[in-house]
């Protein structure tokens, strides 16, 4: 038995006082966001990337002289080293300028201006810098969440950022099967690569088209129109993603692409509508909870969403509107 001399009185809790936070409540927003376009653009080269990105509003490109010397458009000069990409950065953030969307082409060949910047002058690669075993390519990660950091906050003051790289041919190992090759980023460090497909909103894969057709000796050889196209849907053989209800394919073309990201947007609004009304009517709170987290994910598909919970609900009604029948076993209305 503790005596009760030696009992003390919990504190009464401390007064709450008001908070002067960017995340108080009345910060809170509701509903749809219409923000700048993030975008990474893929694909073999010379299959019309830049002149993609070309399209958007107001570019300015940062990246190397090749690949747009053809396009009439506004460009940095060509980074000789990662201090000009950053100072690129730095200088637009500064504003005085009406650009409106950066074009990073091609992003991948900065991987290079990063692996300098961390090897110095050691003369090691990239692979043996500081004994190996990968410490080079974890070092360019931090140099890569500097870049990203930069480009986001031009993302948050209004720029579009459209990421261009070139692609690669890459044996994938599928545990459930058979490997195959897809295509991939044309980059050494994997890690950065999962960075950059990370951060954008949409992952566009952009090819030629082509397909195989079977000769007279039974031998398949390549063959295609040579229309170029854009897929926005991931496949096994490429990676491609996007949350706009885009069309799984269309032409490659900046106009084309603005006008399904237009549509797009507004059958996305619609459709959440419409999830909201049929999950109130199937009234099941396991269903909707299975929605809710599933529409939280950043890369989750609207569509689908919607097919599902209306399967649901198609089910639902069908189920009630069965007649029931009596112990003689006649219907029952």
């Amino acid at each position: 038995m503790i005596p009760l001399a030696s009992q003390t009185t919990p504190a009464s809790p401390a007064p709450v006082t008001a908070t002067v936070s960017r995340m108080a409540l009345k910060n809170v927003k509701k509903g749809i966001i219409v923000a700048p376009q993030r975008i990474l653009i893929y694909g073999p080269e010379k299959v019309g990337k830049s002149t993609f990105a070309a399209g958007a509003p107001s570019p300015i490109f940062l990246g190397k002289d090749a690949g747009t010397l053809h396009l009439d458009v506004a460009r940095f000069p060509q980074p000789t080293c990662w201090r000009d990409v950053l100072d690129a950065l730095t200088f637009l953030l500064q504003g005085g300028h009406d650009f409106e969307t950066l074009v990073v082409d091609p992003i991948n060949w900065f991987e290079y201006l990063v692996h300098q910047e961390v090897v110095g002058s050691s003369g090691k690669s990239i692979e043996a810098w500081n004994g190996g075993y990968g410490r080079g390519y974890d070092a360019a990660l931090n140099f890569w969440r500097i870049f990203l950091d930069l480009v986001e906050r031009l993302w948050e003051r209004g720029m579009g950022i459209i990421f261009s790289a070139h692609a690669k041919v890459k044996k994938f190992n599928d545990p459930s099967g058979p490997g195959y090759e897809r295509w991939v980023l044309a980059m050494a460090n994997e890690r950065a690569a999962d960075m950059l497909r990370q951060w954008v909103d949409t992952i566009l894969f952009a090819v030629r088209e082509s397909y195989g057709k079977a000769g007279d000796d039974t031998r398949i050889r390549g063959t295609g129109s040579g229309i170029r196209l854009l897929h926005t849907e991931w496949s096994p053989a490429f990676d491609a993603g996007n949350r706009s209800n885009l069309p799984a394919t269309m032409s490659l073309g900046w106009e084309e692409y603005a006008n399904a990201f237009a549509n797009g947007l507004q059958r996305r609004t619609e459709q959440l509508k419409e999830v909201d009304a049929m999950l109130a009517e199937l009234g099941d709170a396991e269903v909707e909870a299975k929605v809710r987290s599933f529409l939280r994910h950043p890369r989750a598909d609207v569509a689908v969403a919607h097919n599902g919970v209306a399967a649901k609900l198609d089910e639902h009604r069908k189920k009630n509107l069965q007649p029931t029948t009596t112990t003689e076993g006649a219907p029952q209305s």
